[in-house]
């Protein structure tokens, strides 16, 4: 292990070398020449002791500018799986100056930057020259700061990081079930032609919306365009039900709703440990974010009645909050169904779809942004955590990738709750995908 260390030190150390400018050539400069000089040493070092270890690190007081293509990096190769591994790893992008810009539109490229590149290495009981060895090695920087893109990443081992942004976007005119023939069902309404009884109502008089007519193209073959709503396009999807009050009863098939955009932003994303294929997405709360959807919160509003069908004004007072309750329970059994979630404690389901860690595919993430002290490449003998590093990296070759991305997700109420509740999409880890690939291939560049 020490040897394949020390060869693997030796060579990185030396491509860094011969990669830095101004390195290709020296020049003998005599003692008058030298006094004129004042300078900072090229090569610089340091030593420090953490977490059971002495780290010493030597590198380069310069900064060393990647543009570079690598086709399928394997690092870790054993008979069970590979610790690192990713197709068409990309530093660098085309940049106009400022952003990263398809290679049309761009004025130059924008390299992937280390600053001061250092070489650190683990060092086990370092005072004791007869039990001294060395159990790790770090490529770092004191900063790293650039774009970087996989094609596809199909094994992680180290830690990464990173924020994730949900927004289930407020909608109109929204059917609550697909359950009955008639009523609204997404992507297949209009196609059908079903829900043609759906009949216009003027406001009431104190402005509620519960009757606002929606404009719009009018049902396949109705007989009577000019009397009847447009049809609704999506539905909530839940399964039908009904509430009733004094013997009158709602049902969910008679209704469509309007509701507000909820969002959740900053949550975190995390990956830790060796071969790994899924980071997760903590603290979505997603009871919690049906009910804000439902109840509204203290700058939204409830869900609302759009289409009453067949029912007064003031039935639907007096049934709506169980509508909301009833509707809000549906949604979260659903929810919790597609994903997988079970009642484990028996004190419902709710409290465990609040503590449900959405999974996500590192195979979709495609490019990154870089700006860190701690982002580095370790190749280890056994755990090791670095200085600076928020988990210790294990046994083998591993990437440490602090604030690697913030991953954006934004859709329609209805589009999320499908791709949870009526698909494998979300529990699979494929709740979305991130940006493409970079382009980083520039005039008369070859190695594109």
């Amino acid at each position: 292990m020490n040897k394949k260390i020390t060869r693997l030190s030796l060579l990185a150390f030396f491509l860094i070398l011969a990669a830095s400018p101004g390195l290709s050539a020296m020049q003998v400069m005599n003692d008058d020449e030298l006094s004129n000089i004042t300078g900072q040493a090229l090569f610089v070092g340091d030593k420090v002791t953490e977490n059971g270890y002495t780290f010493y690190r030597g590198g380069l007081d310069a900064t060393l500018d990647l543009n570079m293509n690598v086709k399928n990096l394997e690092l870790g190769r054993t008979d069970t799986g590979v610790d690192l591994h990713a197709e068409n790893l990309a530093f660098g992008c085309t940049s106009d100056g400022t952003n990263c810009v398809p290679s049309g539109d761009a004025t130059g490229l924008k390299p992937f930057s280390m600053s001061r590149p250092y070489l650190q290495f683990a060092i086990k009981n370092d005072d004791n020259p007869t039990l001294r060895e060395i159990v790790g090695l770090r490529l770092g920087a004191e900063n790293v700061n650039g774009p970087l893109s996989i094609g596809k990443f199909k094994s992680f081992s180290g830690f990464l990081n990173a924020s994730a942004n949900i927004e289930m976007q407020g909608q109109y005119d929204v059917g609550v079930t697909c359950d009955n023939a008639s009523a609204p069902c997404r992507g297949t309404a209009q196609d059908q032609g079903c829900c043609v009884l759906w009949t216009p109502r003027p406001p009431t008089s104190d402005g509620s919306t519960y009757y606002e007519e929606n404009p719009g193209t009018d049902a396949p073959g109705d007989a009577d365009p000019n009397n009847d709503f447009s049809q609704p396009e999506w539905t909530l999807g839940v399964n039908d039900d009904h509430e009733c009050v004094l013997g009158t009863c709602a049902s969910f098939s008679n209704l469509t709703v309007e509701f507000e955009t909820q969002s959740r932003t900053g949550l975190p994303v995390s990956l830790n440990g060796k071969r790994q294929t899924q980071a997760y997405i903590y603290d979505l709360r997603l009871a919690d974010l049906v009910d804000d959807i439902i109840h509204g919160t203290d700058t939204t509003n409830p869900l609302g009645i759009v289409r009453p069908d067949g029912f007064s004004g003031g039935l639907l007072d007096a049934v709506l909050p169980l509508l909301r309750g009833s509707i809000a329970d549906k949604f979260k059994n659903q929810l919790a169904t597609g994903l997988g979630v079970t009642d484990v404690d028996g004190n419902g389901i709710h409290d465990d779809l609040n503590a449900y860690n959405m999974p996500y595919n590192i195979s979709n993430l495609h490019r990154v942004d870089i700006n860190s002290s701690n982002f580095g490449l370790t190749f280890q003998k056994e755990d090791v955590q670095y200085p600076g590093f928020q988990a210790a990296m294990p046994a083998g070759w591993a990437m440490h990738m602090p604030d690697a991305f913030t991953l954006d997700i934004s859709d329609k109420t209805s589009v999320f709750v499908g791709n949870i509740a009526t698909s494998t999409a979300a529990r699979d880890g494929n709740i979305i995908g991130l940006d493409p690939v970079y382009d980083n291939c520039f005039g008369s560049a070859q190695f594109c």
